[in-house]
C-alpha cells in the first residue's frame, strides 16, 4: 500500500489478487466482488475491447482513485507458454506478492450432442479449461511469488 493511502475496509483489504478471463462470463462479477471487498486487482483478459464494457457493466470501477487500491487490466493469452509466468513475475515486484489467484475458465458453451462435437471445439475447450489453468497456477506458485490461495472457477456444459 502506498504511503498516505488509507486502507480500504473489507476482508480482502491489503490482498493482491490475480483474476483471469475477466471479460467473460463470471470474470466481471468476481472482479467486482473482489474490488468491493478491498482487494488490489490484477485482471487478465484476452480482449480489452470486450472486457472493459463487461467489467463496467458488472460493477468494476476501472478509474484510479486516491483512496482505493488500483486495478491493473492486461490483455494477453495465458494459454500460451511463458505468458502467465511473465505476468505473475511482473505482479510480484509491483505488489510485493500475490495472495489470491482466481482462474476463471469458462469456454463458450458447446450446444450440440456429445457425438457431434468437432475435435477443434474440444481442443479449444481443453486449452481454455485445463492448459490455461495449469500454466497460470504453476506461475502463481513459482518461487517468484508467495504461495497464494488458488480458486479455479469453470463451467463446462
Amino acid at each position: 500500500m502506498t504511503a498516505g493511502r488509507a486502507p480500504v475496509p473489507g476482508p480482502l483489504a491489503e490482498k493482491i489478487c490475480l483474476l483471469t478471463n475477466c471479460g467473460l462470463l463470471q470474470g466481471g462479477p468476481d472482479a467486482a466482488e473482489f474490488q468491493r471487498q478491498g482487494a488490489t486487482l490484477f485482471l487478465q483478459t484476452t480482449d480489452l475491447a470486450q472486457a472493459r464494457p463487461v467489467l463496467t457493466r458488472d460493477g468494476v470501477d476501472l478509474t484510479p482513485k486516491e483512496d482505493e487500491p488500483p486495478v491493473t487490466l492486461t490483455e494477453d493469452d495465458f494459454c500460451r507458454s511463458g505468458v502467465a509466468d511473465s505476468h505473475v513475475s511482473e505482479i510480484a515486484p509491483k505488489a510485493g506478492r500475490l495472495d489470491i489467484l482466481a482462474n476463471n475458465n469458462a469456454p463458450e458453451r458447446i450446444d450440440q450432442p456429445f457425438h457431434e462435437i468437432e475435435d477443434a471445439e474440444w481442443d479449444e475447450m481443453y486449452r481454455q479449461v485445463v492448459t490455461e489453468m495449469f500454466r497460470t497456477t504453476k506461475a502463481a506458485v513459482s518461487p517468484l511469488s508467495s504461495v497464494p490461495s488458488v480458486a479455479t472457477c469453470d463451467r463446462i456444459s
